[in-house]
């Protein structure tokens, strides 16, 4: 406690060396000064002490809740993640070259169990699956990490119900039932939403593709497995040209000879958490 006279105000005052770790929360102030308001050393003494236990409240409420994370906070490091999962997912996908059947199947498996694990551990309010990663964003934003705090609690909540949206949206991606745009496109170093794809010509007539080829296949029957597997590549077909159209607004394609390479080495195309 230091309290002291100021000739020129005629007043003592109260001051608190402000700690270290605290002075980012109060603009960078080294000091926090106080008028007494007297000239009676004994009674500047005795309001000093007032003060002091005053200052020492606000300093100890400062270190358990001055670094608290916002709800806004929290739902940008959930969102950030979730975009950095898509897009690993997707650039996996991108370069992992002719996937058999078996092996999509397989990332649909694999994807259904972290689906039912998130699940789980909400309603069980478990935690530990999603712990690492809630550390790895606290401290790559430079906030506290205490694993105690209900701020870290409603953190991996939130990081629970994200990878449980993500498994949704790559769930679909697989089945080529919606192809969910990336979150973002990133073109000289900022972020964009990717472009929107060109829409059909109002003039087109005639049945959508899919439709014919539902026509096509009812005439010409095939194996339970290999319709399923026909209509799931040209499920991602119709998503890659902006949706189903008019047969009529097909335009043919010259042939090329070049062929697919595949990548060398697998690609994982999920995290497992």
């Amino acid at each position: 406690m230091s309290y002291f006279f100021v000739p020129d105000r005629k007043s003592f005052y109260y001051r608190s060396y402000v700690p270290k770790e605290l002075r980012n929360l109060l603009n960078g102030r080294r000091e926090v000064w106080r008028s007494l308001f007297c000239l009676d050393k004994g009674e500047a003494k005795r309001r000093a002490a007032d003060w002091d236990h005053r200052t020492q409240r606000v300093y100890m409420t400062l270190r358990k809740q001055g670094n608290r994370m916002t709800e806004d906070q929290r739902n940008a490091l959930v969102a950030e993640w979730l975009d950095a999962e898509l897009e690993y997912a997707e650039d996996c996908r991108v370069t992992a070259g002719r996937m058999s059947e078996n092996q999509m199947e397989a990332q649909l498996e694999g994807l259904s169990i972290m689906q039912d694990e998130a699940l789980e551990d909400m309603q069980a309010n478990d935690y530990q699956r999603v712990e690492s990663i809630a550390d790895e964003l606290l401290k790559t934003a430079g906030l506290p990490i205490d694993h105690d705090s209900r701020d870290f609690w409603r953190l991996c909540r939130k990081l629970l119900m994200a990878k449980y949206k993500y498994t949704r949206i790559e769930s679909r991606r697989w089945q080529g039932e919606e192809y969910t745009p990336l979150l973002r496109q990133q073109i000289n170093g900022h972020s964009t939403h990717a472009a929107p794809l060109p829409k059909p010509a109002a003039s087109a007539t005639g049945p959508l593709f899919m439709e014919a080829v539902d026509g096509y296949l009812r005439e010409n029957p095939r194996t339970e497995r290999s319709t399923r597997a026909l209509k799931s590549e040209l499920r991602r077909f119709v998503t890659v040209i902006g949706g189903d159209r008019p047969v009529s607004s097909q335009r043919k394609m010259a042939p090329t000879n070049r062929r697919r390479r595949r990548p060398r080495g697998d690609c994982q195309c999920m995290r497992v958490y």
